[in-house]
């Protein structure tokens, strides 16, 4: 019993897990992972984060002006790895503190990945290309809200 991250889908009734060990490198240097198994007939559940992930892009897509169409836009994509990944977090723990009899470590967490989350949005500056020639025209920073005088 455990949790692995699933590192290919073969087919319909295939696929590779990654094995977890507790020393990814030995004292020279170099990984040695534990040798591969295969099993038959084996009960299991997959269990995805990806409408949290999904949720949290969206959101980040918002906060910097962009429509999802306009994706290809973003020059540096890479600016909003950090965000996603910490937005999610915070929603996971969230959810877990509802549905927890003892929610306080869970709420901690949530705490914890919020604050990261708004100082990774604040941190990140968007390049983008407006006019489609592959060089950034615009930059935003995700942490800055502007006003216009109408």
């Amino acid at each position: 019993m455990g949790g692995f991250p699933i590192i290919h889908v073969n087919n319909d009734t295939d696929l590779v897990l990654s094995v977890l060990y507790d020393e990814l490198y030995a004292e020279d240097g170099t990984a040695q992972p534990n040798s591969s198994a295969s099993g038959t007939d084996l009960s299991f559940a997959i269990r995805t984060f990806w409408p949290q992930r999904q949720s949290v892009s969206e959101q980040l897509l918002l906060a910097a002006g962009i429509e999802e169409a306009a994706i290809s836009q973003i020059v540096n994509p890479q600016v909003l790895k950090r965000p996603c990944v910490l937005g999610t977090l915070q929603m996971i723990y969230t959810g877990l503190a509802a549905t927890s009899s003892d929610p306080e470590e869970q709420l901690t967490r949530a705490d914890l990945y919020e604050r990261l989350y708004r100082r990774a949005l604040r941190a990140a500056i968007l390049e983008i290309d407006t006019d489609g020639d592959g060089v950034a025209d615009v930059k935003r920073s995700l942490g800055v809200v502007e006003l216009r005088r109408a």
